[in-house]
């Protein structure tokens, strides 16, 4: 028996899967030269890939932690989604200083700036309920 849309709950690695998708999706669109002029690699491309790449692997070794009742485990735990929280708020810039250099659509930089802001809302949520889970901790 399925469970009616509408009752749904986001899964618990709803984070992770956006936040790969996100880093694939960026990848992706900053190789084509068409688009992403390779003479910008060093200047600007890197930085977006990089960032983008970061905010997946801060949000994946998070997850890894078992907290267990240990403060350090849950600290270092909340340290990892801020930094993966912080690469979000660094990449949305960085998407505009490419939509300027690159001149990009309209409709690609609101796209992409939109499951940007959609993963940083999820890690902030996480962030939280952990908060909320671990605060005997």
């Amino acid at each position: 028996m399925s469970v009616p849309k509408g009752d749904r709950r986001e899964g618990k690695l709803k984070v992770l899967m956006d936040a790969r998708e996100l880093a694939v999706y960026t990848i992706r669109i900053t190789k084509n030269p068409k688009v992403f002029d390779p003479a910008y690699n060093t200047a600007i491309t890197n930085d977006i890939i990089s960032t983008a790449k970061d905010i997946f692997i801060s949000a994946w070794h998070a997850n890894r932690i078992r907290v267990d009742g240990s403060k350090e485990r849950a600290e270092k735990r909340r340290e990892l989604q801020e930094q993966a929280i912080s690469s979000c708020e660094d990449l949305l810039p960085l998407i505009m200083i490419a939509k300027s250099v690159f001149h990009l659509s309209g409709k690609r930089v609101k796209f992409w700036g939109r499951k940007t802001i959609d993963v940083e809302n999820l890690l902030i949520a996480w962030k939280d309920a952990d908060r909320k889970r671990y605060s005997s901790s």
